[in-house]
């Protein structure tokens, strides 16, 4: 083993704390980009199921078409008549049942 003069041993801890002190950082700033990367993906999770709730689907849109055949339909068949909604779907081109009876309020 070296036997190093006061002024050495102090130079080596100093360069060693430095080093040291250097790794911790470099660990730090790796820890962040890891956290902010991790954030940013919650982010852009987040603004793309906002942007798709607000896209209206295609079952949603109702033509004019759609609409006064759902109203003749639901004028056609009474509340009464049997299968009154595989009907009135029957008669709106393009909407099932479920869509049928969402429409109305």
């Amino acid at each position: 083993m070296v036997d190093l003069d006061v002024e050495h041993r102090s130079l080596l801890w100093r360069n060693l704390g430095l080093t040291a002190a250097s790794f911790y950082l470099k660990s730090q700033i790796n820890n962040m980009r890891v956290i902010l990367s991790y954030r940013m993906a919650i982010a852009v999770k987040r603004l793309s199921n906002s942007e798709e709730s607000q896209e209206v689907s295609e079952s949603e849109v109702w033509s004019a078409v759609q609409e006064r055949a759902l109203v003749q339909a639901l004028k056609t068949f009474p509340k009464e008549a049997s299968q009154r909604w595989e009907r009135v779907a029957a008669a709106v081109p393009g909407k099932t049942v479920n869509q049928c009876k969402k429409k109305l309020p």
